[in-house]
């Protein structure tokens, strides 16, 4: 089982979205296990947490199990609760 990591922007808006994605095409190709840290976010927006919804899906799918860790101003947990998207809120 190998495991990868990677640590999100301090902007997951739709600007860095692509190019994150990018960072983590190959971690998704690679490895079983894949934590992303998301302690840098101070911004996030429908762009970015469609992302992550993206990346939840397809691990769910692959058998992969994805750690969202270090959201501790809980930017992501927030945004997601207040747009109903129970997958990605604490």
């Amino acid at each position: 089982m190998s495991h990868a990591s990677a640590q999100l922007p301090e902007q997951l808006t739709i600007s860095h979205v692509a190019e994150t994605w990018s960072v983590l095409i190959p971690l998704l190709e690679n490895a079983s296990s894949i934590e992303i840290d998301c302690a840098s976010v101070a911004m996030v927006d429908c762009a970015g947490l469609q992302l992550l919804l993206g990346l939840k899906h397809y691990c769910e799918g692959s058998g992969k199990t994805l750690t969202l860790s270090a959201d501790h101003q809980n930017v992501i947990g927030d945004k997601a609760q207040m747009l109903g998207i129970a997958a990605l809120a604490h």
